[in-house]
């Protein structure tokens, strides 16, 4: 959507610009949640809530987003083992066992 409504040439602004957008909300939340919780005494159901309702609302303006058509290319992506070199395999195996010993530190951060 982003490419789309922006220029060729700009598209690079217009994504920075929904970068900055996205941290600013992140920020914003941030700051909201703590506000909710150490200053008016909120408890994590009700800021759960809140932040439910507010996402609810959030969508409400991609309902009246149309999607243009226009030249639309059929694209298969094939993905395949097979084809890939034997280091990037090797490099695929090894990121994946160390990403299932990483997985444990999730168990510590479910307990905190």
């Amino acid at each position: 959507m982003i490419a789309d409504s922006t220029e060729v040439g700009k598209r690079g602004v217009g994504f920075g610009i929904h970068r900055a957008f996205d941290t600013f909300g992140a920020i914003i939340g941030s700051i909201t949640v703590f506000i909710l919780f150490w200053f008016l005494k909120y408890d994590f159901n009700k800021i759960i809530l809140i932040a439910a309702i507010i996402s609810f609302f959030t969508l409400i303006p991609l309902y009246f987003v149309k999607e243009v058509s226009g030249n639309k290319t059929n694209l298969s992506l094939k993905i395949s083992l097979k084809n890939l070199s034997k280091p990037l395999k090797l490099f695929i195996l090894v990121s994946a066992i160390f990403t299932l010993a990483n997985f444990s530190y999730m168990f510590f951060v479910l307990r905190a």
